[in-house]
């Protein structure tokens, strides 16, 4: 379509056809998905983790809960199944036999939302050098608190094992890139 500008010169008026504006964005979708995965891959390259992590064998399994009584006991019982069954480390029974101190611990926790504040626990993983006792990594787990006990307790057992997943990720050399 031509028209006239107000001195009488020769303008081209681009109409928008509507099937343009589809195909721009079918171009501009299919760019950002062929970029994606070159996007994605310089996002994930992750800090280096200590040595230490990814060359312990050995742990030691230090109980630094904040559970009452026999709770207490049973949370150290269920985390130390939990690593044994990943059959990753030597569990030892000394701190200074030891590649790698693995602290656990629970304690409670209030959650407060805009809505309502719900109660839970906070399950915490130190991982601790033997040697200097500096904290080199520390991850904690939600589980949700309930008022059945069945319900508690698979949350718990949830928490641990997730604990013990993580362990076993932070403490796993990241597989090499490839460029």
């Amino acid at each position: 379509m031509q028209s006239l500008d107000h001195q009488g010169s020769k303008m081209i008026n681009i109409t928008t056809n509507p099937h343009s504006k589809i195909t721009q964005r079918a171009i501009l979708a299919l760019t950002l998905l062929l970029a994606a995965p070159v996007l994605c891959a310089q996002s994930t390259t992750s800090a280096p983790r200590p040595p230490l992590l990814t060359a312990a064998k050995s742990i030691f399994i230090s109980n630094a809960s904040e559970a009452v009584g026999t709770a207490s006991d049973a949370y150290y019982s269920q985390f130390t199944a939990a690593v044994q069954n990943l059959s990753h480390f030597t569990i030892v029974t000394s701190p200074d036999k030891a590649d790698l101190i693995v602290q656990i611990g629970v304690r409670d926790a209030m959650i407060y939302t805009d809505r309502s504040t719900t109660g839970g626990f906070y399950d915490t993983l130190r991982l601790v050098d033997p040697k200097s006792h500096v904290i080199l990594w520390s991850v904690s787990e939600l589980s949700s608190y309930s008022i059945f006990q069945a319900t508690r307790d698979k949350n718990a057992q949830d928490a641990i094992n997730h604990l013990a997943t993580d362990l076993l990720r932070i403490c796993t050399p990241p597989a090499p890139t490839t460029n």
